[in-house]
């Protein structure tokens, strides 16, 4: 899930879609305002759920990791 900044949640299929929104980063400038952070869940969780194949790999290159 996404939050904007106001506490709000919101779905993020559009945003994986667009090119240099949130998700889909045009420049290493772009992807490095994004940032990652580890979840400390153990355990086995079921999704119902669908997936897309993009520029994770772009992203996990070139995001901040946060502590």
């Amino acid at each position: 899930m996404n939050t904007c900044l106001c506490g709000a949640h919101f779905g993020d299929f559009f945003l994986h879609h667009e090119p240099g929104g949130a998700f889909f980063p045009n420049t290493e400038k772009e992807a490095g305002l994004i940032s990652i952070e580890e979840l400390p869940l153990k355990g086995v969780f079921d999704f119902d759920c669908g997936y897309g194949v993009g520029i994770g790999y772009f992203i996990f290159e070139h995001a901040r990791r946060l502590p």
